[in-house]
């Protein structure tokens, strides 16, 4: 291999050699014969007319410009020595040499077609630029630019030219790789180099050096001409007595030459000659006239001569000084970017053997890029070596989640059929009257509700270590979350003989913004864990806070014990998950192990921890605190009397009194807190109507005479005060003398006086609790329309309904639900029927509410946004959907705050969650859409008959009144619909049931 290239290269310095002397043989030759201006052979004129130009062209195409100016050099001096006054067109052959070796380094002689422009430029740049310019030096001006003569210039060249460019395109463009390899310029027309090679070749012709020389040439240019300009004023007027005889004998040589038969350069160049050696006996005046001109033209060529091969030696010297290490260097920088991380040290090996010292800024370069590189693959190796230990961490993640997702799909699996044995039991303890039974129900529950505990805990802890757990803070009661807190400790100290203290301090503000559900999970873990632990003498719950500023506090929990206590040894296995401390002893006590973890990674969430402090077999005592945000600064007060005041009236529940001839309106946008309500009072028989929206109560109002009011704050389009206004300044209202109060779930600092400024008479908490719901109507009500427990007529009026069989159809649908907490929903709607009948219109409105709040929020409109997810909050919570609602309540925050990011953020999520319920509900919306064995014995609908209800139907709804509507679609129930119409028909209770006016008039037109 090293021979073949050694060979290679004398073979290629052999080829420069002969063709350097072939070129400067020919065209010295050729030129001296023009020069002397002797009469020329036949042999001597096809010698020149073939070969004065392009044995430099071809040499300059083979071998690069630099032989080509060396060979021009060689044809400067001979002329010199010959006819000095013509040395000056030898700067004719560099140009084009020149403009040769750009032309080959291009790749412009590979193809016919580009070979073929470079010949007409040869024959426009050697016959009508030369011969313009030579008409010039002979005297005649601008004359032999004129197209007549141009032409004649341009066609005479056409022979040398197409031999020249021929002989070019046959070896470089056609001839085989090993031709071309002979050839310093070969290396762009072959084939069979690699990219290395290529590379090093671009570096001939290199923007840097290019740029370089054409600015030498420009500016040697701009001074040749410039010089040409000012010749007049910087050389003096040089005299001579034989001047005049000297322009009489050049007048007429120029007046005696047959222009006419001169149409080629030969003879041009001839005639130019002639002049010359006439001039040479003396100078002539330098004033502006032809002689000017001919003295600027050979001044710019003569300037050529020198410019163009400084350029050369400059363009070799750009290569080579600043071009060539700069290439090498990002070659290197290249290998490290084709192999990646392979290879690292051999790259890095090479880079450094460079050895590049220009002492400049270029070694700066490479110094500095050496010294990257070296940090680079150092660090490459760090990453290499950590990733062996990031492939076991993955693995070991994959197999965590793997156990996560586990855990949280067998969570939810048992923890459905546990709530519907629950659900059944509860009815069984209800209704059976047999003590035995009794006893065995209440052991089934005990039993079901610690099985369920430990199911929650698990699929608790799993979501956790998946990061699906967020802190969403939300508004809430304080004393409504020590009284569960109490309530629930209270029933699990059952059948213990032990005691529970509490010190709660009475100055804790009342109304906080902070995750509740958190909050109280995290407290009642730490409850429950001390009543396991302890067998025998108390647990004490203290509650305190401390203000942090004007608009925060500390909340703090702390609980104490007299139980077993922990060891020292033993406090590492407290927070960790699925470890029991002294599993021996304790062996008879419930649980995972994951109540301490459960609550150290909670409060780590809301940037707090678990203190523990303990004394073996004398008792612990756990606390922690976390920053709440303060809405209203009113005490909780003497939370313990009110507690006892709670137990001692603790009871089943019974109906405070009957109102059957009384008649309230409840005014919301939410179908299901509507259906709450009715069901909350369905015990009391008062007769309910319903409004879902501000417009139609004001119908109601003007249709009916009611007892109360009850109005929504929060509805789109006109809110509730808004329709309390609207109903004052109505003159057809039967209704203005009637006391209104707010539902609202913003129960916020100032309510009261807003609502009391506002004319209301109260306002009832959502979600509405039954007891004050009904000892607001027994307070409102005219005396003589209340039945009192203690009247004669209480329990005469209306037998109480026989509940059993629908409460247990209900709860054997509603207990295995996901997403909604049974027991919670049950306790907001009054009781399991109830609950589901509430879950069905919840589950028939996701699609138009779900649509309502996306629409708002695309659009920035954050008015009603804040409405819809405040309705949506208020009728998650109602059916137990908490998590659900506790997001729609934050994002109503941000709504009134106006906080675009986090409502970004965070309702696709919102949307998703709601959506799903479609899926979680999709029994009740089946059937509540679907055909009974009763409907299938309804008789079918007259098409007449289908037809005007349909139109009564549009009718009712163009007016919005909905309630007529309502009628319509109950009378509609008593018959059978076409096949062909049924999936309209459940499309328009749909419609119906979402209040949605414009999909009703859509789907009726």
């Amino acid at each position: 291999m090293k021979r073949e290239r050694e060979r290679d290269f004398y073979i290629r310095h052999i080829v420069v050699v002969i063709l350097f002397c072939i070129t400067t043989i020919l065209t010295v030759k050729n030129n001296i014969h023009i020069d002397n201006g002797e009469e020329l052979t036949a042999i001597q004129y096809f010698s020149v007319y073939l070969f004065k130009f392009s044995p430099l062209i071809v040499l300059a195409a083979f071998e690069g410009v630099t032989p080509a100016v060396v060979s021009c050099f060689v044809l400067f001096a001979i002329k010199t020595g010959v006819n000095k006054e013509l040395a000056f067109t030898t700067g004719v052959y560099i140009a084009g040499a020149s403009i040769t070796h750009y032309f080959s380094m291009t790749g412009m002689f590979s193809k016919k077609r580009k070979a073929f422009l470079v010949m007409l430029f040869y024959m426009f740049f050697y016959g009508s630029i030369w011969g313009g310019i030579l008409g010039i030096l002979a005297g005649r001006g601008f004359r032999e630019f004129m197209p007549d003569r141009s032409f004649w210039y341009f066609i005479n060249e056409l022979p040398e030219a197409f031999v020249a460019v021929a002989i070019i395109y046959i070896v470089l463009g056609q001839a085989p790789n090993k031709i071309k390899a002979m050839f310093f310029s070969g290396i762009y027309y072959r084939t069979d180099v690699n990219e290395l090679a290529r590379k090093m070749a671009d570096i001939r012709k290199s923007k840097l050096s290019m740029t370089v020389s054409a600015i030498i040439s420009i500016q040697a240019v701009a001074l040749g001409v410039a010089a040409a300009v000012y010749a007049n004023t910087l050389i003096p007027n040089m005299k001579q007595s034989m001047e005049g005889q000297i322009n009489q004998e050049v007048q007429e040589i120029t007046t005696n030459a047959d222009w006419a038969s001169i149409t080629n350069i030969i003879a041009l160049e001839q005639v130019v000659s002639q002049i010359e050696s006439v001039k040479q006996s003396g100078y002539i005046n330098m004033s502006f006239n032809n002689d000017t001109l001919i003295f600027d033209t050979k001044l710019i060529l003569l300037i050529l001569i020198v410019v163009i091969p400084m350029s050369v030696i400059i363009n070799q010297y750009a290569q080579f000084r600043i071009t060539r290490p700069i290439m090498r260097l990002a070659d290197s920088a290249q290998s490290f970017y084709d192999l990646g991380a392979k290879g690292l040290d051999e790259n890095l090996d090479r880079l450094r053997r460079l050895n590049i010292h220009t002492d400049d800024e270029i070694e700066y370069m490479y110094s500095t890029f050496t010294k990257t590189a070296e940090t680079m693959v150092g660090y490459i190796k760090m990453i290499q070596a950590q990733r062996t230990l990031a492939d076991e961490l993955r693995a070991q993640q994959m197999a965590n989640e793997a156990k996560n997702n586990f855990l949280s799909s067998m969570s939810h699996e048992i923890r459905t059929p546990i709530n519907a044995m629950l659900g059944f039991n509860e009815m069984i303890l209800r209704e059976s009257k047999d003590p035995e039974i009794i006893k065995y129900a209440s052991n089934v529950n005990s039993s079901g509700k610690l099985l369920l505990g430990l199911v929650n805990d698990i699929l608790d802890f799993s979501r956790i270590e998946a990061g699906k757990t967020e802190i969403i803070p939300v508004e809430y009661d304080l004393s409504s979350m020590v009284n569960d807190l109490i309530n629930t400790a209270h029933m699990r100290m059952q059948g213990k003989n032990l005691e529970l203290k509490t010190d709660i301090s009475t100055e804790i503000p009342c109304i906080l913004f902070g995750d509740e559900i958190r909050i109280k999970q995290c407290a009642m873990n730490v409850i429950t864990n001390a009543i396991k632990y302890t067998s025998e003498g108390s647990v004490t719950i203290i509650i305190d806070h401390k203000k942090i500023d004007d608009e925060n506090i500390s909340l703090r929990f702390r609980v104490k014990d007299t139980g077993i206590g922990i060891r020292k040894e033993d406090m590492d296995k407290l927070f960790a998950p699925f470890e029991r401390i002294e599993e021996s002893r304790n062996r008879t006590i419930e649980g995972t192990g994951l109540g301490m973890n459960i609550v150290k990674q909670l409060l780590a969430l809301m940037d707090s921890r678990l203190l523990v402090s303990s004394e073996y077999g004398k008792g612990s005592d756990f606390s922690f605190a976390v920053k709440q945000k303060v809405l209203n600064w009113s005490p909780i007060g003497d939370f313990a009397a009110t507690y006892e005041e709670t137990l001692l009236g603790q009871d089943t529940y019974h109906e405070s009194f009957h109102a059957p001839d009384a008649r309230i309106l409840v005014v919301d946008d939410t179908l299901a807190n509507l259906t709450v309500i009715q069901g909350l009072l369905k015990q009391t028989q008062i007769k309910v109507d319903t409004a879902e929206s501000g417009f139609e109560a004001l119908e109601k109002v003007c249709e009916n005479k009611y007892d109360i009011i009850f109005m929504d704050h929060r509805m789109p389009k006109m809110d509730g005060i808004e329709t309390f206004k609207a109903m004052k300044d109505l003159d057809e209202n039967l209704n203005k003398d009637v006391p209104v109060y707010a539902l609202t779930a913003n129960v916020i600092s100032g309510a009261r006086e807003m609502y009391f400024k506002e004319g209301f008479a109260g306002y009832i908490p959502k979600p509405v609790d039954s007891a004050r719901l009904e000892d607001t109507i027994l307070k409102t009500l005219p005396s003589d329309l209340i039945i009192r427990p203690d009247d004669e007529e209480f329990n005469s009026v209306i037998e109480s309904e026989e509940i059993g069989a629908e409460d247990l159809a209900a709860i054997g649908v509603m207990t295995n639900v996901e997403g909604i907490d049974y027991e919670t929903g049950a306790k907001n709607c009054g009781g399991p029927a109830a609950l589901k009948n509430v879950a069905t219109d919840f589950a028939l409105a996701i699609e138009s509410n779900s649509k309502s709040i996306e629409d708002a929020w695309k659009f920035e409109d954050y008015d009603n946004y804040t409405t819809y997810v405040h309705g949506l909050k208020s009728s998650a919570r109602v059916i137990g959907a908490m998590e659900l609602s506790n997001l729609a309540a934050y994002l109503e925050q941000c709504g009134n705050k106006r906080d675009k990011d986090e409502i970004e953020r965070r309702t696709p999520e919102l949307l998703e969650s709601y959506r799903a319920y479609s899926y979680y509900l999709k029994a009740l919306i089946d059937e509540a859409s679907g055909e009974t064995e009763e409907d299938l014995n309804k008789p079918l609908i007259e098409p007449e008959e289908l037809k005007g209800a349909l139109k009564s139907l549009r009718e009712f709804v163009e007016g919005n009144y909905f309630d007529s509507a309502d009628d319509v679609v109950s009378m509609m129930d008593d018959y059978r619909m076409p096949d062909d119409f049924k999936s309209t028909y459940k499309e328009i209770k749909r419609l119906l049931s979402a209040v949605d006016r414009d999909g009703l008039l859509e789907i009726l037109d």
